[in-house]
């Protein structure tokens, strides 16, 4: 039982990479490429990472750095399309995901000594994202999208954190629809909503006469 129900976890994780990293691009310039790519790849990887039937601590820190992947992954095309000119922001992300990725991966990082710098570091580059796109997301269609992101990701969290079907329905669903189950899916549909904003912002941009091109690094 308990290896079908990692084998739905699995699954459920590795069709997302699958997705994301066979959907279709349309004739694009190498600037607007780039900035998919990399919210291709930080869902892909984030996937690929979680999909792993061992449980370890190893497998654990990669789940976290795909996590992180995932975050910056899709912090810079929001960024670029929401703020086109604005190159200090695409560098601030970059550099809270780094410091992430690194106190995920030493191991002086893991103890409880600093889980009040690892708690700040995650939390810090969640609000680099929220702040801007609260702040200046002003492309018809992405507002909407990056909502419905929000709500599916906050759903599947919901759902998984306090086990909500196996606290009230014991035993119910041990094998498929649990709550882990469900928080895949929402993050797989969370990025669909995400690369749905994304192409209303693609197609926004191109259609008006932007001021400024490609000024930065990633």
């Amino acid at each position: 039982m308990k290896q079908v129900l990692f084998s739905v976890n699995i699954h459920s994780h590795i069709s997302g990479a699958l997705i994301f990293i066979f959907l279709p691009y349309s004739t694009v310039s190498q600037e607007d490429l780039l900035v998919f790519s990399f919210f291709s790849f930080g869902v892909a990887v984030c996937f690929l990472l979680s999909a792993n039937p061992r449980v370890s601590a190893i497998t654990l820190q990669f789940n976290f750095l795909g996590i992180i992947i995932l975050m910056w992954g899709s912090a810079i095309p929001t960024i670029y399309y929401g703020f086109y000119c604005d190159v200090g922001l695409q560098k601030n992300t970059t550099i809270l995901s780094l410091n992430c990725f690194i106190i995920t991966i030493l191991p002086n990082f893991r103890g409880p000594t600093f889980r009040t710098y690892r708690d700040l570091m995650f939390s810090c580059l969640g609000f680099s994202i929220i702040f801007p796109v609260s702040h200046g997301v002003q492309l018809y269609g992405l507002e909407i999208q990056e909502k419905r992101m929000v709500t599916l990701n906050l759903f599947g969290v919901a759902s998984y954190a306090p086990r909500v079907l196996e606290r009230f329905f014991p035993r119910k669903h041990d094998i498929y629809g649990s709550s882990h189950q469900i928080l895949h899916v929402m993050v797989v549909l969370a990025g669909l909503a995400h690369m749905t904003g994304l192409l209303s912002a693609f197609d926004y941009l191109h259609s008006q006469a932007v001021p400024c091109g490609w000024t930065g690094w990633y």
